[in-house]
């Protein structure tokens, strides 16, 4: 991705969608591990106005088999990603959706990029894709948050949050 921000998510049958990443600016998908028969079954989707680069499958593939530097870094970038896609089925499958909005709030407070001071933080994310990031209903993520308010964890103002208990929040995930 060269600016803007791209989903990359993956549909059930039903429709209902689970979002893998978010990629943003001078972050890649690079989903195909060198092998021309390799086909990638999540889709991607521009949030915001986005240019990107694309290597064709053919370039792209010759890269990674004659560049080794290219091919170790492929490598780290796959290991990165299982991690995460690891981390994200045992949240999923493991933790109650409640578990998963803290966390997800907690590590959003933690990202630098979208605090505005403090504990006030930018959400970059409709209530829909913290739905879809923590695989929830959009309904479940909204009535967690107005329970997190009611117990002054948080504070909601339009496109922010405000980590009033950061510590409350930490709790839950116990």
């Amino acid at each position: 991705v060269r600016s803007g921000r791209v989903k990359v998510f993956m549909t059930a049958s039903s429709g209902r969608e689970q979002i893998l990443e978010i990629l943003e600016s001078n972050e890649t998908c690079a989903c195909n591990p060198g092998q021309a028969s390799w086909c990638c079954t999540s889709t991607a989707k521009a949030l915001t106005d986005c240019a990107v680069w694309f290597l064709s499958r053919d370039t792209y593939i010759k890269l990674a088999n004659t560049n080794s530097k290219m091919a170790h870094s492929l490598k780290r970038l796959f290991a990165e990603k299982i991690n995460r896609f690891s981390t994200l089925i045992e949240e999923v499958s493991l933790n109650d959706a409640q578990k998963r909005l803290a966390k997800f709030l907690i590590n959003m407070s933690n990202n630098d990029l979208l605090k505005n001071k403090g504990d006030t933080f930018f959400i970059p994310f409709t209530r829909e894709e913290i739905a879809q990031t923590i695989g929830s209903a959009r309904e479940t993520v909204v009535r967690y948050l107005y329970q997190f308010k009611r117990s002054n964890l948080i504070d909601i103002k339009p496109r922010q949050i405000i980590i009033r208990n950061k510590e409350g929040l930490e709790k839950l995930l116990y």
